[in-house]
């Protein structure tokens, strides 16, 4: 074991503070990258280095954090070279033991596809990276700040291929920097994060940093520490949030009161202490001082784990817990006897796979299975390609499902979570290929219950099968709880007995063996007329054996009223919650008690946007509807497009009511609402093509397809049921609708009062947010005009000037950086005093916002598009 992580064994380990805000207090200006003091003002950085290890910490991590290829292209292994050579020069003058980290944060750009970083060009940079940094004799990897869960996992790899190629063995450390409710920018949860760092190989420590001061925070901590199990748990926060006095930046969490509650944070069961912006020496001195003898938290009893110890699955951003109740396997994902998704694997015709995803996670699927086994195909290609598509929009949990080991580990190699792997069998190959990428990449394994002989006949051969796979798999160090056994489900119709075989055997996986189990529920009708009465007889058997997963198809109506059935008679199902909403609208009285639920006031509302956002079209499109041949027509007109299977039902949130007349053609404005509210952007520009080609207006289009979309979109996202892939998919599939639909019209580009100018500060060369900012405005219509990042405050006001806009977009993700955009802000309102001024970023907050002298907030990207279209309508009006 590595001497740091031997620390952790006996004793708080004890982490440094910030870095960026030491520097300033030094004299960095705004806008000067830290790194780059590595090579202008060494002494000062080492300084920094030797105040907290006066203070006493365990580790110091360098001045590296965005000492990257995409920041620094031609120096940047120099700066990362200089700033672990002076951490290192300051250990040794401090004349004790200490270890020195290499400090990595995000890139700086989004990964595919919700950005344009390829993934294996971000492990590439965190290899790189981390192999200088071994090179020059760091002693810890450290990834920090991070809030995208696949380029955490590039990063985790990244640093493992390095550790690989130098062959040295030194700790890793990942921190990711959750908001207030425990969600990243990416959507991912804590629960779901941290399953996939605790089951991937290679990562020995895991964190959260940044974002408030520790008192906020310990709520994620509890939650943190709750699903770590024994991975060492560390707790870096901010020193409170930024304020701005007396044109200095302060954070005012003092060192007494954050070292109270760091101590807090150690009764609760972290195990290392540090802190990231606004720290200071006293805060970590003071942390150290009231901390140090603390007993650790580390001989909590953990409850016995065995193969029934719930265990979390997880997606870009949905989490599922196998073992607490039945979870339903979407299997439609799989061209077996299905002809036309045999075409579209055949044809890469992606959306139409994603229409059936979708329409699964709809109807109640926890799961989807995605099989795209054709002998024609290369599957190793396909497989990723279809998961990422898939994952694009929806966050829930995926199972790969393929009997190629290539093409397994070239997808779990970019899986965002922890999936489930189908499968391994007891065949030694087979154990011998699969359960090491499971051990690797993480993921729940199903194991068919076959081997070399073929399929046992009786309960007791398939037992023996199973419980050789358990003990190879603790050979492997693959949980067992992660295990899902499948006891291999026959048809009935060539062998009566099959089905008592089968439930004999799921009832002894869960009562002797103690292990999770899954079906294939749908098999055991195979060959037999009215399939589904037999499929929903045999699941309600399974639960009460105790079947853990079933894999069925969630859009046969009688299968899925079998598993609520069953799941609600024998208590899997709280409060009949899922039980109910399948019931609902049966009835009068269901109805009736659900016209004032929240979701029927949310539908309200989002009724209310969708109106705001149709006024709003017509003001960017300058055109009235009778210059665009726009009549109104009868309530009820249909349209539709032959992108579309069968008409769609009226998605939650559009307007009902009148639609434009046009010729029946048996299709609705509807199906366009739903393709742009699912992501689907070819769906969404063939559907916005066919309705006009039907007789449709463009504008008419755009108004009672495109916007009732965004409009409920932009709902879901606000109350946490979308989150930035679901939200940026959806803006792409509105983009193209309205693209098709402008195509058809007379020039409709935005004009100055309904164009916004973003750009990144200057210094700052984080532009994530902000480009999502972008995308988001212009697929509501908005003109955007994006200076990039890095931006001098002289080059935003020439911008401002030459475009004539009203609306300007300051973001900022350093605490380094608040003197830039004060700086932007006063050139600004000296030179254009009538210009409105919106800010956001990691680092802003609302009362920083009125203290920079920004008009306006954004706390993300919804909160761009509704303040932009508050502002900018009011100036329209104004004029």
């Amino acid at each position: 074991m590595h001497p740091f992580l031997k620390l952790f064994e006996n004793r708080l380990v004890y982490l440094d503070g910030a870095m960026g805000t030491a520097l300033q207090a030094m004299g960095l200006t705004g806008g000067e990258p830290p790194e780059k003091w590595n090579l202008t003002h060494p002494e000062r950085v080492k300084a920094v280095y030797a105040g907290y290890l006066r203070a006493g910490v365990d580790m110091v991590t360098a001045n590296t954090f965005g000492a990257n290829p995409l920041h620094f292209p031609t120096e940047w292994e120099t700066l990362l070279r200089a700033g672990i050579r002076q951490a290192k020069e300051a250990v040794a003058e401090a004349g004790r033991t200490a270890y020195v980290a290499l400090d990595a944060g995000s890139v700086g750009k989004l990964l595919k596809p919700l950005g344009e970083l390829e993934f294996e060009d971000a492990v590439t940079i965190y290899r790189e990276m981390a192999l200088a940094a071994i090179d020059e004799g760091c002693d810890v990897l450290v990834a920090e700040t991070m809030t995208d869960l696949k380029e955490v996992k590039a990063a985790v790899l990244g640093y493992r291929e390095a550790l690989a190629k130098s062959g040295a063995d030194l700790p890793v450390l990942v921190s990711l920097s959750y908001d207030i409710n425990g969600r990243l920018l990416t959507g991912a949860d804590i629960e779901g994060a941290t399953a996939m760092l605790c089951a991937m190989e290679g990562v020995d420590a895991l964190g959260m940093n940044c974002g408030r001061e520790p008192k906020a925070l310990l709520p994620n901590l509890k939650r943190l520490l709750a699903c770590a199990g024994a991975k060492p748990v560390f707790f870096m926060p901010n020193a409170s949030v930024p304020t701005l006095v007396e044109e200095e930046t302060v954070f005012a969490t003092q060192p007494e009161e954050f070292a109270a509650d760091m101590a807090t944070a150690a009764a609760l069961g972290a195990r290392c202490l540090g802190g990231c912006c606004g720290t200071t020496e006293s805060h970590i001195a003071a942390m150290i001082a009231q901390t140090k003898g603390l007993p650790v938290a580390i001989a909590k009893i953990m409850p016995e784990e065995d193969g029934l110890t719930p265990a979390v699955i997880s997606g870009r951003n949905a989490t599922v817990t196998l073992g607490v109740r039945p979870v339903i396997i979407g299997e439609r994902l799989n061209p077996t006897g299905k002809k036309r998704m045999k075409q579209a694997l055949r044809d890469g015709e992606t959306e139409y796979l994603l229409g059936e995803a979708m329409a699964q996670i709809e109807a109640g699927a926890d799961v989807l299975d995605i099989n795209v086994g054709l002998p024609e195909l290369d599957e190793v290609a396909v497989l990723t390609a279809v998961m990422e598509a898939v994952q694009g929009v929806t966050g829930a949990p995926l199972q790969l499902d393929t009997a190629d080991p290539a093409a397994l580990e070239r997808a779990l190699r970019t899986y965002v979570g922890k999936p489930i792997i189908n499968s391994v069998n007891g065949k030694r190959e087979a154990m011998e290929q699969i359960f090491p990428l499971a051990r690797m990449y993480g993921g729940a394994v199903v194991c068919l219950l076959l081997d070399e002989d073929g399929i046992p006949e009786t309960a007791e051969g398939r037992m023996e099968i199973a419980r050789r796979i358990a003990a190879e798999a603790d050979c492997w160090g693959v949980p067992r709880k992660d295990l899902l056994f499948d006891a291999l489900t026959m048809t009935v119709a060539t062998d009566p007995s099959a089905a008592r075989t089968t439930l004999e055997t799921v009832r002894r996986l869960h009562d002797e063996l103690r292990v999770k189990t899954v079906l294939g529920v749908s098999n055991v009708s195979f060959g037999l007329p009215n399939r589904s009465a037999i499929t929903s007889a045999f699941l309600g058997m399974a639960i009460e054996k105790g079947l853990s997963a079933a894999i069925i198809n969630p859009l046969d109506e009688a299968t899925m009223n079998a598993f609520t059935g069953a799941c609600a008679a024998l208590g899997y199902d709280e409060g009949f919650e899922r039980y109910l909403v399948r019931c609902a609208g049966t009835t009068e009285d269901t109805a009736a008690k659900a016209v004032d639920t929240a979701e029927a006031r949310a539908a309200r509302e989002a009724i209310r946007l969708a109106g705001e956002a149709i006024r709003r079209a017509e003001a960017l499109l300058h055109l009235t509807p009778s210059e665009l041949g726009f009549t109104s027509g009868a309530a009820g007109a249909t349209y539709g497009c032959a992108a579309c299977d069968a008409p769609a039902p009226q998605a939650a949130g559009a307007p009902s009511g009148a639609t434009t007349a046009a010729p029946q053609t048996g299709f609705s404005t509807s199906a366009l609402t739903k393709a742009i509210i699912q992501g689907l952007s070819k769906a969404a520009s063939d559907c916005a093509v066919q309705l006009m080609e039907s007789g449709l207006a463009p504008l008419s289009v755009v108004e009672e397809g495109v916007i009732p979309a965004l409009s409920d979109v932009g709902a879901r996202y606000e109350r946490g049921e979308f989150f930035l892939p679901q939200l940026m998919q959806s803006a792409n599939a509105a983009k193209a609708a309205i693209a098709a639909a402008t195509a058809r019209m007379p020039d409709t580009k935005p004009s100055a009062e309904r164009t916004v100018l973003l750009a990144t500060v200057k210094g700052d060369v984080h532009d994530i947010g902000k480009n999502i900012v972008g995308t988001l405005l212009g697929s509501y219509g908005f003109g955007v005009i994006d200076l990039g990042r890095d931006v001098p405050p002289e080059a935003v006001l020439t911008a401002a000037k030459e475009s004539g806009v009203r609306l300007v977009g300051l973001s900022a993700l350093m605490t380094t950086t608040v003197p830039s955009m004060r700086e932007t802000i006063v050139l600004l309102r000296k030179e254009l005093p009538t210009i409105n001024i919106m800010v956001g970023g990691a680092v802003m907050t609302a009362e920083l916002a009125r203290q920079l002298g920004a008009d306006g907030y954004a706390p993300d990207a919804m909160g761009a598009v509704r303040y932009a279209d508050t502002v900018l309508k009011a100036a329209q009006d104004r004029h």
